[in-house]
């Protein structure tokens, strides 16, 4: 979801917006969970770190 919408645009080019039309959510539950797009940005990433960690 975020992911393929961060390769396809350079994460500057993403708004809050973006994320929460793909996510089909409101930016009141958006800004609920996170403080800003970065903050959603690394998130994701130490998921993804965490998860290939844990295959290997």
């Amino acid at each position: 979801m975020l992911h393929g919408l961060v390769i396809k645009a350079h994460t500057t080019n993403v708004k809050v917006s973006d994320i929460c039309k793909q996510a089909q959510i409101s930016r009141k539950t958006f800004y609920y969970y996170f403080k800003d797009k970065h903050d959603i940005i690394e998130y994701i990433f130490c998921e993804e770190i965490e998860q290939t960690m844990t295959m290997g």
